[in-house]
């Protein structure tokens, strides 16, 4: 059970004092299968007005963050500590007919939106699968 620390830093930097409106901030990774957030610390220079949290509708922790006046710069730093246990189990299943005997019929599961990149090759095993 490898403990992983990461320090992240972003910072934006003006050539005169702006004012910021609400932040909405993804600084904290989700709690899966294979991992545990141990601990998160998320500091905001300049001083936040309010800082609250919600999750999205994917479940991720999402920081929302107002300010008032103005500043030079706006700075977000995180420090975060978690506890990774790699699995060896692929991402996703594909199970067609050889698997279960329903001719015709292919099984996905786990896949989440796995974006434009890999649908091609996730299509030519679904192919192969019938």
């Amino acid at each position: 059970m490898p403990i992983f620390s990461v320090k992240h830093t972003t910072v934006y930097r003006y050539r005169q004092p702006v004012s910021f409106g609400e932040h909405r901030v993804m600084c904290r990774p989700r709690d899966s299968f294979d991992q545990r957030l141990l601990d998160h610390a998320l500091s905001v220079d300049p001083e936040p007005k309010a800082v609250g949290w919600i999750h999205d509708v994917f479940g991720n922790c999402v920081a929302v963050i107002d300010f008032e006046g103005s500043a030079k710069e706006l700075r977000f730093a995180t420090d975060i500590r978690l506890d990774h246990t790699p699995q060896h189990a692929p991402d996703f299943r594909i199970d067609g007919p050889a698997l279960h005997g329903v001719p015709g019929l292919v099984n996905l599961f786990g896949i989440e939106s796995p974006g434009l990149t890999s649908c091609l090759a996730i299509a030519g095993e679904v192919a192969r699968a019938l």
